[in-house]
C-alpha cells in the first residue's frame, strides 16, 4: 500500500499520534490515502481534507470529501485491525455496503461498521463527516455487547444528536493523545459510544420488559451461535420466558430465533472466510465452527442471503454486492 509522508504505519495504526491535518487532491491524494483504503474517484476532481488524531484505543478524523467510493479491502482489514468504525454524517449523503447489505445515510444519522469485514462507503456528492475508529477489543469489559461483527445505522434522536455534537466539537479542536484533555476526551467518547449502543434498551419504559427481553435473546444467540443444537427452547430458558411468549415478542419485532441465528452464523462465517490467519480453514470446518453443522447448510445460507457461495465470497474478498449499488 502506498502512503503519504505522514501516513500511519498500518500495523501500528493505534500507536498514539499528535493531531495532523492534510489537504489532498488528484492522483497523489488518492495514492496518499492508500494506507487507509482504496479510493475510486475521478483524479481530476478528487479532493479530501483530513484532520486526524490517534489515541490508544480510538482514532478520530474529520473529513470533507468529493464524490468517490471508499473501499476497505481485505488487505486493509488485516493491516488496520479496526474493531468498529462509527460514521457521523454532518453534510451530504452516503451509502455503506457491507456483507451484501446496503445502508443509506443522511445528515444526523450515525453508522456503525464492522472492522472485520470489507466494505464500501459510497459518497455520491461531496460530504462532510466525522469518523471514529475503535481498536479491536476497545469495548471489552465495559458492559456492552461488542458491535465488531455487526453493521447498524442509528436514526436521528436526542441522544444521537448529543453524541454527534460532542464528536463534532472534539474533531474541531483535536487534543494531543497524551495530554490531560486528550486522555479525558478518549474516555468520555468511549462512554458516549457505549450509551449510543445501549440507547435502544434505555428507550423502553421500565414497566415494559419486552425490549429488554428481545435484547437478552439476541445477546444469548450471539454468544451461542456456534452451538448447532441451539433451539428456541434454549433461548427461552435463558431469557426466562415461555417458548410461546418468546416467539410472540420476536414476531412483533419482525424476527425469529432461526433468523437471528442464521444472521449471526453468517456474520462469523464471513469473518472466518476472510481472516488471513484463518485462510487455510476448510469450508466444512467453518460450517462446524459457526453452528451450521455441514457445508450444504452453510452454502444454502450464503446463496440465499448473499447471492454467492462461501468459496465465491472468499475469492472476491467479500466485496461482491448488488451490482447496481456502486453505479
Amino acid at each position: 500500500m502506498t502512503g503519504g509522508p505522514d501516513s500511519p504505519t498500518p500495523s501500528l495504526f493505534f500507536t498514539p499520534r499528535r493531531p495532523v491535518s492534510a489537504q489532498l487532491a488528484g492522483r497523489p491524494g488518492l495514492e496518499a490515502m492508500g494506507w487507509h483504503s482504496a479510493i475510486k474517484a475521478d483524479p481530476a476532481s478528487f479532493r479530501i481534507s483530513l484532520d486526524l488524531v490517534v489515541f490508544d484505543n480510538v482514532a478520530i478524523a474529520r473529513t470533507a470529501i468529493t464524490p468517490s467510493i471508499v473501499v476497505r479491502t481485505p488487505e486493509h482489514v488485516a493491516s488496520l485491525r479496526v474493531g468498529s468504525t462509527f460514521y457521523f454524517l454532518l453534510a451530504g449523503s452516503a451509502i455503506i455496503v457491507q456483507g451484501g447489505v446496503r445502508h443509506s445515510m443522511s445528515p444526523g444519522t450515525v453508522a456503525v461498521i464492522s472492522g472485520y469485514l470489507p466494505f464500501e462507503l459510497i459518497v455520491p456528492a461531496s460530504a462532510q463527516m466525522v469518523t471514529v475508529l475503535l481498536k479491536r477489543g476497545a469495548l471489552d469489559g465495559r458492559g456492552v455487547q461488542s458491535p465488531e461483527t455487526d453493521t447498524r445505522v442509528f436514526s436521528p434522536s436526542p441522544y444521537v444528536a448529543l453524541v454527534t455534537s460532542f464528536v463534532t466539537a472534539l474533531a474541531g479542536d483535536l487534543p494531543g493523545p497524551k495530554t490531560p484533555r486528550g486522555v479525558c476526551s478518549q474516555q468520555a467518547l468511549l462512554h458516549l459510544l457505549i450509551g449510543l449502543l445501549l440507547e435502544e434498551l434505555e428507550a423502553s419504559p421500565p414497566s415494559d420488559q419486552q425490549e429488554n427481553r428481545i435484547a437478552h435473546a439476541l445477546a444469548f444467540i450471539e454468544e451461542n451461535y456456534s452451538n448447532a443444537d441451539l433451539s428456541t427452547a434454549d433461548v427461552a430458558v435463558a431469557v426466562g420466558v415461555s417458548v410461546r411468549h418468546l416467539q410472540r415478542i420476536l414476531t412483533e419485532a419482525h424476527t425469529s430465533v432461526s433468523l437471528e441465528l442464521r444472521r449471526s452464523r453468517l456474520r462469523w462465517a464471513s469473518v472466518y472466510l476472510l481472516q488471513k490467519d484463518r485462510k487455510k480453514l476448510q469450508v466444512d470446518e467453518i460450517a462446524r465452527l459457526t453452528g451450521f453443522g455441514n457445508v450444504e447448510r452453510l452454502r444454502r445460507a450464503f446463496v440465499h442471503d448473499l447471492g454467492t457461495t462461501p468459496a465465491g465470497y472468499r475469492i472476491t474478498g467479500g466485496l461482491a454486492s448488488d451490482p447496481g449499488v456502486a453505479r
